[in-house]
C-alpha cells in the first residue's frame, strides 16, 4: 500500500517532468534565453508549489530522488562519446581547449555576478561550480556545505 508521502513524491515527480515536457514545446515555439527548458521548467515548479501552498521540504523527496537518477543518466552520456572516441581523439586539443574556456569563462562571470550583488562567499562559491552536471555539482555543493564556517556555526549556535 502507498502511503501519502510516496503519492506526493510520484506527484512532485510528475509535475517535474510535466512542466519539462511543457518547457519543450514553448522553446520550439519561442526560442529565447528565458525559455530554455532547465530555467523555464523552474520556474513552473517554483509556481505550481507556491500555487499549492506546499514548500520545498515538501518537494525535496522528489527532488532527490530525480537527483539521484540523474547520477546514471549523466553516465549513460558517456556511450555516445566513447562509440564516437575516434573522432573526438582528432579533435581533442580543440575540445579541451573549448571545454577549459567555457568552464573558466562560466566560473568567472558567476564570481563577477556574485561579487556585483555582494553575495556570501558560500552563494558564489555554489554559483561557480553551475556549469557542472548535476551529480558532480551536487557532491562539490556538499563539500561547500561542510567546509563553510558560516555554516558551522550556524548549525554549532543554539537557535
Amino acid at each position: 500500500m502507498l502511503s501519502s508521502d510516496d503519492v506526493a513524491v510520484g506527484f512532485f515527480i510528475a509535475i517535474t517532468a510535466a512542466a519539462y515536457c511543457l518547457s519543450l514545446v514553448v522553446r520550439k515555439r519561442h526560442s529565447s534565453p528565458l525559455t530554455t527548458p532547465v530555467l523555464f521548467s523552474t520556474v513552473i515548479v517554483i509556481g505550481l508549489l507556491f500555487l499549492m501552498g506546499s514548500s520545498y521540504d515538501d518537494y525535496e523527496p522528489a527532488k532527490d530522488l530525480i537527483t539521484l537518477l540523474l547520477g546514471p543518466a549523466t553516465v549513460a552520456l558517456a556511450l555516445p562519446l566513447y562509440e564516437n572516441r575516434k573522432v573526438f581523439m582528432r579533435h581533442l586539443l580543440p575540445a579541451a581547449c573549448g571545454l577549459l574556456a567555457g568552464s573558466l569563462g562560466t566560473m568567472v562571470a558567476a564570481g563577477l555576478i556574485a561579487r556585483a550583488l555582494a553575495l556570501t562567499p558560500e552563494i558564489a562559491a555554489s554559483l561557480s561550480i553551475k556549469s557542472a552536471t548535476v551529480p558532480v555539482a551536487v557532491g562539490i555543493a556538499k563539500s561547500i556545505e561542510r567546509t563553510s564556517p558560516s555554516r558551522r556555526s550556524s548549525l554549532s549556535s543554539p537557535a
